[in-house]
């Protein structure tokens, strides 16, 4: 899973492999290493049946983990292929505008 921040966005790209685990299991964790005792973990989870669609995917950050929430619903059409990518865009801790992607990594063909 790839993990891309720019000033106001956030995407995560899912290989095939990737995108198949979060189907299985509802959810992805990576650790980014940065130095000793330094590490920035972000994941993908699913959230319940219940969460409606209409949220989007949303982002939280709490003790170094950067985590990506998407709806239930939303993740099965990623999972099936019925859909690439999902976007939403959310306000931010300073009313900013963020924009959250997370899609599937199609390669160099694409």
């Amino acid at each position: 899973m790839k993990l891309q921040l720019t000033p106001q966005s956030l995407r995560l790209r899912l290989a095939a492999e990737e995108v198949a685990e979060f189907g299985r299991t509802g959810q992805l964790t990576q650790v980014l290493h940065l130095g000793p005792g330094a590490a920035l973990t972000y994941a993908l989870r699913q959230l319940p049946d219940d969460a409606p669609a209409a949220l989007g995917p949303r982002a939280h950050f709490a003790a170094g983990m950067l985590t990506v929430e998407v709806p239930a619903a939303l993740a099965r059409q990623l999972v099936a292929g019925t859909t690439v990518s999902l976007k939403s865009e959310t306000a931010g801790t300073n009313g900013q505008l963020l924009r959250i992607l997370v899609e599937q990594d199609l390669g160099p063909s694409h």
